[in-house]
């Protein structure tokens, strides 16, 4: 008896639009969409989660904060960049993103990219403020209030160690 085999390759965008689907059927997504709040930050992979739960196409370049292109990192200016999308009970809200972390509870949900993951599965987070950027600001709403941190990331930013990889990383003076 033959076993029929396949070998499908996905491109980064197709992978990215997969994780997407995957995120918003999270149990935890689901119920701080239906009861909670959901802040989805700036990112590309964050992007296709938007156009997930909006129905609409969303400006990937716009809604990325810093992006990693071409073997550099680039920033997307303040002024063309989108704000990040805040859901309150599935509902679009116009408060800043800085106000819904202060609000985060436990059964509320920050969606946040990641720069490198490894094997160990270790996140590694680029910071660009010297303040912790957004993520170095959330983490103690999050952590003090038992929100959930959902990091959606694809296999393409693989690396060795995140471990490694942070002892040489850093922002300089």
């Amino acid at each position: 008896m033959n076993k029929i085999k396949a070998l499908f390759t996905l491109n980064i965008y197709q992978a990215k639009k997969i994780i997407a689907k995957g995120v918003i059927k999270l149990p935890t997504f689901q119920r701080a969409l239906n009861k909670g709040m959901i802040i989805i930050a700036n990112g590309t992979t964050n992007a296709y989660i938007v156009e997930e739960i909006l129905g609409e196409r969303v400006a990937k370049e716009k809604y990325a904060a810093g992006i990693i292109w071409k073997g550099g990192g680039s920033v997307t200016p303040q002024e063309s960049r989108l704000p990040p999308v805040i859901l309150i009970r599935g509902n679009l809200s116009d408060i800043s993103k800085e106000e819904a972390i202060k609000k985060l509870r436990r059964r509320d949900v920050l969606i946040k990219g990641a720069n490198a993951i490894d094997v160990w599965g270790n996140i590694g987070v680029l910071i660009g403020e010297y303040d912790g950027g957004a993520i170095g600001k959330a983490l103690p709403f999050i952590q003090s209030r038992k929100a959930s941190l959902i990091i959606p990331v694809s296999l393409e930013k693989l690396i060795p160690s995140v471990l490694k990889a942070e002892k040489v990383m850093g922002l300089r003076e």
